[in-house]
């Protein structure tokens, strides 16, 4: 029983609960073009017989205003008489960009494998059917770097009961493409509630983009620790479609094998709508049902996702 709920948990709180990242790039803010004016051609500027140079990027001497290739005169602003403030404005608006640079993506398929740098994601789900009166999941991830993020879930029973022991989990991504992504995920599942079983999982998940799609799977190989250890190779994967920005929809599914000759799976359809400022992703509202056969019942699962930035 441990085993296939693991199993269920997993799978749903891989793909439903815990997304991969899960996947265009975050948006970098674009750099305002630098103009140069010496301190000469701002004195000959106040002087009433100064007279204008011609712009040219190339020959400047004292008193000429140098300006990027591409530029004309009509493109020049007012000589600045407060070096101070133009410095200052330049230094702020360094921190914009590249903050702008970890911004989670909005659009699903956009998503990367991992969280960007700064951003948490709280998780709660809430998984139900006929055999199952009701399972609760509760999760915490950050994003490290934009390469690593690390979390903990807490899986819960009946409202108020504690039914299994938290499971924290780290991924990192070992290669980045404008098409794939390459990673590692762990997991492991140690008594702190229960008198249970300490279970673990190694993953390697790939993430495929394309223009409004994005497809992501792993193969996972779970191991059970018990007087004899037993083991389980899984593969979940996922197929999902942006029709609007916010709105998304797809199927999911997964297909185990346990210790060689005990297969089990499930699949299901879902829909996402992102909650969001415009710019970016503040909330996820997921709603799935299936088929699981090991359970054989039909399953609804509800989850919810925040994404604030702490960074």
């Amino acid at each position: 029983m441990k085993r296939r709920f693991l199993s269920l948990l997993a799978f749903v709180g891989s793909l439903v609960i815990l997304p991969f990242g899960l996947h265009a790039e975050a948006q970098d803010a674009p750099a305002a073009a630098d103009t140069w004016v010496s301190a000469d051609a701002a004195e000959a500027d106040a002087s009433p017989e100064a007279s204008v140079a011609e712009p040219s990027t190339t020959g400047a001497t004292p008193g000429d205003v140098t300006v990027p290739d591409g530029y004309t005169g009509h493109d020049l602003a007012p000589p600045s008489r407060d070096a101070e403030t133009s410095a200052s404005t330049s230094e702020t608006s360094e921190p914009t960009a590249e903050a702008s640079s970890h911004r989670y993506p909005l659009r699903l398929a956009d998503r990367p494998l991992t969280l960007t740098e700064g951003t948490l994601r709280l998780d709660q789900g809430i998984l139900f059917g006929s055999s199952i009166i009701l399972q609760l999941a509760f999760g915490a991830t950050i994003g490290v770097t934009d390469d690593l993020e690390i979390g903990v879930t807490l899986p819960v029973g009946v409202i108020g009961t504690i039914a299994r022991d938290p499971i924290l989990h780290a991924t990192g991504r070992l290669y980045r493409g404008d098409v794939l992504e390459v990673g590692l995920r762990g997991a492991v599942q140690v008594p702190a509630f229960t008198t249970g079983n300490t279970d673990a999982r190694i993953g390697v998940p790939i993430m495929l983009h394309g223009s409004g799609i994005r497809f992501r799977a792993s193969l996972d190989l779970d191991l059970l620790f018990t007087a004899n250890v037993s083991w389980m190779l899984a593969v979940p994967a996922e197929l999902a479609f942006n029709v609007t920005r916010a709105f998304t929809f797809g199927a999911q599914g997964w297909i185990g094998l346990i210790d060689g000759n005990v297969a089990q799976g499930s699949v299901n359809g879902f829909f996402n709508i992102v909650v969001h400022n415009g710019h970016r992703a503040l909330m996820d509202l997921r709603f799935s049902t299936g088929w699981a056969p090991a359970e054989g019942d039909v399953l609804f699962t509800i989850g919810a996702s925040f994404y604030p930035q702490l960074w």
